[in-house]
């Protein structure tokens, strides 16, 4: 569970401790020292940007926001929270108290981002993957994407159709498909909309390759 208002700086350093490898990597990414020391996770999520980093990681680790009025407290899950471009479930008298994630140990928790200079850079996208194989099958995967739509959105129907699946029978137009079916993105100077999907496919299909190859090597108990 983070404050809403603890800075970054302060995340990055318990991210270390617990070795919540993803989110350190995002955190060195994440604009300037300077800038972390004073931004927050509340406030990246409460800006509600499209391209911000943190929403797909979050998103990915079904996030739990905890937010309160003066009257009252109540609990709003994340992909709940982003309701269109820049506008959110927070109430004009309600800020952000909390934010709260498991980190399941069965998982495997990356993030990615692709952006035009490796730091201090806007992404063009950004991924959250959460990711559970059993028996070599996808037995749970949540993907939540920055860059692709006018929030941050988990892509819900690819994510459907590769649960049960061996992710070496995957192919990368399957996944396209799949992806143009969650997502119309639209295109800016950073990146057209053709581009972002295809970046997209990469990401995922990459990663599921790279995780089915890793989990083949590792010993049977």
């Amino acid at each position: 569970t983070v404050g809403g208002a603890v800075s970054l700086t302060q995340l990055m350093g318990q991210a270390l401790a617990h070795s919540f490898n993803p989110l350190v990597e995002l955190l060195e990414r994440f604009a300037s020292r300077q800038i972390r020391n004073r931004a927050t996770l509340g406030g990246s999520l409460a800006n509600a940007s499209p391209i911000g980093d943190l929403a797909p990681l979050m998103l990915s680790l079904e996030a739990n926001l905890e937010i309160a009025s003066p009257g009252q407290r109540r609990s709003v899950p994340i992909h709940q929270f982003f309701k269109s471009y820049r506008q959110t479930a927070i109430l004009a008298n309600e800020v952000i108290v909390s934010i709260s994630f498991d980190l399941p140990k069965a998982s495997h928790l990356a993030f990615e981002k692709v952006s035009k200079r490796l730091d201090d850079d806007i992404s063009a996208v950004a991924i959250g993957i959460n990711l559970c194989l059993n028996d070599h099958k996808i037995d749970k995967i949540i993907l939540g994407f920055g860059g692709m739509a006018a929030t941050p959105a988990i892509a819900k129907y690819t994510c459907d159709q590769l649960v049960g699946l061996d992710p070496d029978s995957l192919t990368k137009n399957e996944l396209r498909t799949w992806l143009a079916n969650d997502f119309q993105p639209l295109s800016d100077l950073r990146a057209s909309a053709a581009y972002r999907i295809e970046v997209a496919t990469n990401l995922v299909y990459e990663h599921l390759k790279a995780v089915s190859t890793l989990t083949a090597k590792e010993p049977s108990l």
